[in-house]
């Protein structure tokens, strides 16, 4: 295993392992071992998980998110699988965001014009919203197809 993991209601504790290397830093997906620096005291206190916790590193790759909780993304993956999010959001919530931001940028520049924004634009920044929501607390309707909100462009 990747570490102890202890499970309570809704949340759940991992122990993170450093066992890696036995000096320096790892590579891209590995915590690192020990440090070059004796003096420097490695924490490994548990690391306490809930669904909220985790919604925050969302917008960041599995990595990146592992790296800041202080546990590898293996650890992060399986507690993930426990609570229903069968996958790291990231990379679906990408396009969405880029898309909402270029949407809003319509919006933006209707209202500059003084103009209403087209409904269709209007109902796709809804539909996005949904999605993301969606992505964002593990729901099962997240992979609906793209094309469902953007066909009127």
């Amino acid at each position: 295993g990747e570490g102890d993991v202890q499970e309570g209601e809704g949340v759940t504790l991992v122990r993170p392992r450093m066992r890696r290397r036995k000096e320096g830093h790892g590579g891209q997906h590995a915590l690192g071992g020990k440090p070059h620096d004796p003096s420097v005291h490695v924490d490994s206190n548990p690391v306490t998980l809930s669904a909220d916790s985790l919604r925050t590193y969302f917008n960041l790759p599995l990595v990146d998110a592992a790296r800041k909780m202080g546990i590898c993304a293996t650890a992060i993956k399986k507690v993930c699988r426990k609570m229903g999010i069968r996958r790291w959001p990231f990379q679906a919530l990408k396009p969405i965001e880029r898309r909402l931001q270029t949407l809003q940028e319509k919006v933006d520049a209707a209202h500059k014009l003084g103009h209403q924004p087209p409904p269709t634009v209007t109902k796709e920044i809804q539909a996005l919203n949904v999605r993301r929501e969606l992505l964002m607390t593990g729901g099962a309707g997240a992979k609906q197809n793209m094309s469902d909100a953007s066909s009127d462009d």
